[in-house]
């Protein structure tokens, strides 16, 4: 099926230095709208992944069946469904599964996004950061208490301490954002082994970039290096509106002006 949707989307994930890949990211499309999921399990060996893949499946599933003006219910009814898959199916296996989640809907003219735990969406205008999702966590408490710095948190020992996840006997509080899709708008979603080990000018930097592969492969292996010897699994994914092609005719007189700049 063609996608007529005015944006571009890439995404990636890495299992840093960890022996287990517990990160899940996945782009679904259809001719009008996007919804992209990231989700970061947590509960030991395979109970993380397994976590993570069933908010995948569960978004997967629905997905076909969004309707205009119910986005939000529809996002959180992703989370409430995979919350309790996650639940039963670690009781099943004598495991204790958790995950975290964050999706994006988007549609030519509007964004929407849900999110639990510390995985986060990122909003950008012309490239720059505008907006982030709050984490739940003890950090993100401190911080808006002004009891810590954005880069304090990515260092302190409590960041990884949650008090909203997928999974458990508690159902999680989900929140929900909306915003107008634009030209200039771009969004990023992040797991924490990403956000933890790069900038905010390393995030703007992808909007700038003219191949969006690249720059999210560039993006990875900065915090892959900044995040050693011990790097969390690390997934991101990113949308923006799609650059235009220059002409033939524009080609041809940049290569020309390159050309007289080296030999002139």
């Amino acid at each position: 099926m063609t996608n007529r949707m005015p944006c571009e989307t890439a995404c990636l994930a890495d299992i840093g230095a960890r022996e287990e890949q517990q990160d899940r990211v996945e782009v679904f499309a259809d001719e009008m709208a996007l919804l992209i999921v990231l989700a970061d399990g947590m509960g030991g060996h395979e109970g993380g992944a397994m976590a993570a893949q069933v908010v995948i499946d569960v978004a997967r599933e629905q997905f076909d069946a969004f309707i205009d003006g119910k986005t939000p219910l529809q996002l959180t009814d992703i989370v409430y469904c995979a919350h309790e898959r996650i639940k039963i199916t670690g009781a099943e296996l004598g495991l204790s599964p958790h995950s975290t989640c964050v999706l994006l809907h988007l549609t030519d003219t509007t964004a929407t996004w849900a999110h639990v735990g510390d995985s986060r969406l990122y909003h950008f205008d012309n490239g720059r950061l505008t907006e982030r999702t709050i984490d739940h966590s003890m950090v993100e408490l401190m911080r808006l208490q002004g009891r810590l710095s954005e880069e304090e948190m990515k260092v302190h020992p409590d960041q990884n301490r949650l008090f909203e996840a997928l999974g458990g006997n508690n159902l999680p509080e989900v929140e929900t954002g909306y915003a107008d899709n634009s030209e200039n708008d771009g969004f990023l979603l992040a797991s924490d082994g990403l956000w933890e080990n790069v900038s905010d000018s390393e995030l703007e930097a992808v909007f700038k970039a003219q191949n969006l592969d690249e720059a999210l492969r560039g993006l990875v292996e900065s915090a892959k290096t900044k995040g050693e010897p011990e790097c969390d699994n690390i997934s991101v994914a990113v949308a923006r509106h799609r650059r235009a092609t220059p002409s033939l005719g524009l080609r041809i007189s940049r290569a020309f002006t390159r050309f007289r700049e080296v030999w002139v």
